[in-house]
């Protein structure tokens, strides 16, 4: 399976860099923290990294990985993320596909009871932009074999508006249905506030159900099986010079069985070579 998808890597780092018809000129490396709390008793501690390149004027390329901790006072789960994804932006139209590997480790606590699961997604992202408007839709597949096998198929739509330089609003009704046979809506929103350049505000979530949902903007991808039923978010973005973005939120997050408690804190660059 690594070999797999080491192979699958360099092929797709091929594939972007015969686009390419200069050096790079845009470089964004980032790092985030998110720290978890369950009401059942567990604990979440994720690192997560993401590197954005300009291959050409047109093309960015974005890598990412983050390492998820999880501590229950039974057991213990690790999980290790890799995604890839292209932007094409041939303005007004954007299409950006995306390629992932999840690999997960399970241990139970005082007992020898262990697995592997592992899940691969792809997704389209399609949208175009017009006077201040995005409009598109997204397609995404996993399948994830191991312990509890799962395929899931999502359709999420895009509307999102530009209001002057302050404002952004963005509506995104989507559709997952899954394997064992759930076929889940939900519809998420969201808000930013730019009262200065230097700050930006974010509030939003979503209502209805979702399960082995990705979010092809942010490129997380929530693959608890069980069912989501809702979310909310606050977050706050302080560039001190140009170059630097800082990030902090929180985030909860309601499932059928449990809800969760999230902050976050983040760091990123902007470079121009």
């Amino acid at each position: 399976m690594t070999k797999m998808i080491l192979t699958t890597v360099l092929v797709f780092l091929i594939m972007v860099t015969t686009y390419s018809q200069e050096d790079y000129r845009y470089l964004s490396p980032s790092v985030y923290y998110t720290h978890g709390t369950y009401n059942n008793g567990t604990v979440t501690d994720s690192y997560a990294g993401y590197f954005t390149a300009e291959i050409s004027e047109p093309i960015y390329m974005t890598l990412h990985y983050d390492h998820l901790n999880m501590q229950h006072p039974q057991w213990k789960y690790t999980q290790q993320s890799f995604l890839g994804t292209v932007l094409f932006s041939f303005y007004p139209f954007y299409i950006k596909p995306a390629f992932g590997h999840y690999k997960g480790d399970y241990k139970a606590k005082g007992f020898q009871y262990e697995y592997s699961d592992y899940t691969n997604l792809v997704s389209l992202d399609a949208f175009l932009y017009d006077d201040g408007w995005y409009a598109g839709a997204m397609y995404v597949h996993q399948n994830r074999i191991g312990y509890k096998e799962q395929v899931s198929d999502q359709l999420t739509l895009r509307l999102e508006k530009i209001v002057g330089w302050e404002w952004f609003f963005s509506l995104k009704p989507s559709f997952v249905t899954l394997k064992d046979g759930r076929n889940l809506f939900s519809a998420a929103a969201k808000i930013h506030y730019q009262p200065h350049y230097q700050w930006v505000f974010k509030a939003g979530g979503f209502a209805g159900e979702r399960a082995s949902y990705f979010d092809t903007d942010l490129l997380t991808f929530f693959n608890q099986d069980d069912t989501q039923q809702y979310q909310a978010f606050v977050q706050v973005e302080y560039d001190p010079v140009p170059e630097l973005k800082l990030t902090v939120g929180y985030q909860h997050t309601g499932f059928r069985p449990y809800h969760i408690n999230y902050v976050f804190a983040g760091l990123k660059s902007n470079l121009w070579l």
